[in-house]
């Protein structure tokens, strides 16, 4: 009998090293997503093992007290006389040895391995909330109501805001798409991750949000109707589901719910991250009916000459041959509350699932659009208010608490270590922006357009800083700030006094440059792959030339 203990014990012992080192790899694989994230996959299981301590004391604890009681039980049974066994074939004697050996071996795998996938459970299944990110195309800040516009083109989202944190001063790291999505995804400036003209794809190396968030173990799926952001360009980096819908060259919002909502029903129960992309705002200006003829201007507001030229020239708007500029923004303004009543129904069916409480929720977008402001249509152009400016609107799970300034500045680059600081779990100290709520001092932001002639653009690249309520925008080809603005009695930045403020002029150049020569000098390692992408998918080109990026 007690060479029989002795087997189990031994047996027990087998079962929970082999259960330990299933777990262990378990764990790993887990984290070891790719070679770029072998230093999160270490911080990611030493942060879990530190978390949970106390159920590892009690896992060890457990064993050990049936370790000690089966030696307790096999000392009694060494103590009381053994019945003389019948006598049994030599066979018969080793086969029923090999079983019982076998038996002990198997129940003492099966116990360690429940312990382990137990303790693997805890230690690996996501706990935090489920973070939804939602994207409309060129949506600039003033014309959402919670902001203060005049029209009605955002109630529902307005709804939205008034349990959520608005805040007042969010920019947007570039004026176009490609780079201002990249730093959304990678918390890198754009000078850093490179995504600066039409045929630059993001770097496979970089570590994604999507990537992180799958590490952490959240489902990762997007819903995207940009032809930009596409897998082609490699923007589907760490997403287990990227649906690029391409049903038309511009989808609706509808398009966009028509697969989003039915995802959400049916994960309802595991966290996840989401990311929404929708284009309706984007030109050309245009929307189902009713919505198309939502707003009316009671007056025309008849564009120059120089306007209509610069319209054909840069855009494709112009093709309707309609040269009242109000006729675009009445459109651009229903497309607003076009894509706004849908991401109601998205909201509603977050609560129906009862997914909503339990969410963070964020609406916001990728840049503005200008309406000759500055001369110029569209957006791309430059780095004024009206194509950086952007709506940021943050809804947070009940059980996050805690102050939030929300008149601090706050760029797409600081959206990802904001919502790791709300789930009380850093996922990265490898991108180069400040933690939020930003430390006490002098608010700035930087935005970016660096597209130069190679990559198609007629502008030379500029640099935009903010800081102590002025604006300057910084010419990297001529080495000068061109532009100064008093923030604060001229927001529209219709009145450049760069040359009456000479000395504040020298002060932005030498903070934009030590910023620059910074980001360039860590960040070189994050430079994208200037390689084409293999092909431009048929459908693709003719969506991207159909929306104004090529000509």
């Amino acid at each position: 009998m007690s060479f029989i203990i002795n087997s189990v014990s031994i047996g027990i012992l087998c079962g929970f090293l082999h259960g330990v080192y299933k777990t262990a790899i378990t764990l790993w694989e887990q984290a070891y997503l790719h070679h770029k994230l072998y230093v999160l996959a270490l911080n990611t299981l030493l942060s879990d093992l530190q978390r949970h301590t106390l159920s590892l004391f009690w896992i060890v604890l457990a064993g050990a007290c049936l370790w000690y009681g089966l030696a307790e039980a096999a000392k009694k049974l060494r103590k009381t006389p053994e019945q003389t066994p019948a006598p049994r074939s030599f066979l018969s004697h080793r086969l029923s040895m090999l079983l019982r050996i076998s038996a002990g071996m198997a129940a003492g795998v099966l116990i360690c391995l429940s312990g382990g996938l137990a303790a693997y459970r805890q230690l690996a299944e996501p706990d935090g909330p489920n973070i939804i990110i939602i994207v409309i195309d060129a949506l600039r800040k003033d014309h959402v109501g919670v902001y203060g516009y005049k029209r009605d083109t955002t109630p529902c989202i307005d709804h939205f805001a008034r349990s959520a944190v608005v805040f007042k001063r969010p920019v947007s790291q570039s004026s176009w798409t490609a780079p201002a999505v990249s730093s959304l995804f990678t918390s890198l400036y754009p000078s850093a991750h490179d995504v600066n003209g039409l045929k630059v794809t993001l770097n496979k190396k970089l570590v994604t949000f999507a990537e992180k968030m799958k590490n952490r173990g959240y489902a990762t799926v997007a819903f995207v109707a940009n032809p930009y952001i596409s897998k082609n360009f490699y923007f589907d980096q760490g997403f287990d589901l990227f649906d690029e819908i391409n049903d038309s060259y511009k989808p609706l919002a509808s398009d966009v719910n028509s697969k989003a909502l039915p995802w959400l029903a049916e994960h309802s129960r595991s966290p996840f991250f989401m990311y929404l992309h929708y284009m309706d705002v984007h030109g050309p200006y245009g929307a189902p009916e009713p919505y198309d003829t939502f707003f009316t201007s009671p007056v025309p507001r008849p564009m120059t000459q120089k306007e209509i030229k610069t319209m054909r020239k840069f855009t494709g708007l112009f093709r309707t041959g309609n040269s009242d500029l109000n006729y675009y923004m009445d459109r651009y303004d229903g497309a607003i509350r076009y894509v706004d009543h849908h991401i109601g129904k998205l909201l509603e069916t977050l609560q129906h699932h009862g997914l909503y409480e339990n969410s963070i929720i964020m609406i916001t977008s990728d840049h503005g659009e200008t309406f000759f402001e500055h001369g110029m249509v569209e957006h791309g152009c430059y780095l004024y208010t009206e194509e950086i400016d952007i709506p940021l609107i943050m809804k947070l799970p009940r059980h996050i608490a805690g102050h939030i300034d929300t008149n601090r500045l706050i760029g797409l680059v600081d959206v990802m270590p904001f919502i790791e600081q709300l789930i009380e779990k850093p996922l990265s100290a490898a991108v180069h922006n400040r933690a939020l709520p930003a430390p006490v001092g002098t608010d700035r932001s930087f935005s970016e357009l660096l597209r130069t002639k190679k990559h198609g653009s007629p502008w030379s690249p500029i640099i935009a800083m903010v800081k102590d309520g002025y604006k300057a925008i910084y010419s990297v080809q001529s080495g000068t700030v061109t532009e100064l603005y008093d923030m604060r009695y001229d927001p529209e930045e219709q009145h450049n006094i760069a040359e009456k403020n000479t000395d504040l002029c020298l002060m932005f150049k030498r903070n934009i440059e030590d910023w620059r020569s910074i980001r360039l000098h860590e960040n070189r390692r994050h430079r994208a792959d200037r390689n084409q992408p293999s092909v431009y998918k048929k459908k693709q080109l003719e969506r991207l030339k159909a929306l104004g990026y090529i000509q």
